[in-house]
């Protein structure tokens, strides 16, 4: 079975190193980018079968990056990571088509465990 892509778009690139490391212990083939512009070049290069978004970003809004993946690859699952969330910013992922909204930290059961329904639910 091929491994599943995961793109992970984080600024932070300790938490995105213990993320990737995690998701490549399974059956998924993880990589990170640090930046919106990284985001973008990425998202349209190649073909991802989950992205996991931060919504701050030193270049970027990640609600702009969330919208334009859902233009592009509106089946592509989206899955929001972020420290400063709050309510107003989690209607608007999700109506913007985000998949899930979680908190950092995140334990990685949870993690996995909502990337495996997001998957799941996109086929």
């Amino acid at each position: 079975m091929a491994h599943l892509k995961v793109l992970v778009i984080d600024d932070d690139p300790s938490f995105s190193a213990v993320v990737i490391a995690f998701l490549s212990k399974g059956n998924f083939e993880a990589k990170g980018v640090l930046s919106g512009s990284e985001a973008f070049k990425e998202a349209e290069s190649a073909r991802y079968d989950l992205v996991l978004l931060d919504l701050k970003l030193p270049d970027a809004d990640g609600m702009g990056i969330l919208e334009r993946i859902k233009v592009c690859t509106p089946s592509v699952p989206v899955i929001i990571l972020t420290a400063g969330g709050d309510v107003e910013s989690y209607l608007k992922a999700v109506g913007l088509g985000a998949f899930d909204y979680l908190q950092k930290p995140v334990e990685r059961s949870l993690l996995l465990s909502m990337v495996e329904r997001a998957l799941h639910e996109a086929q």
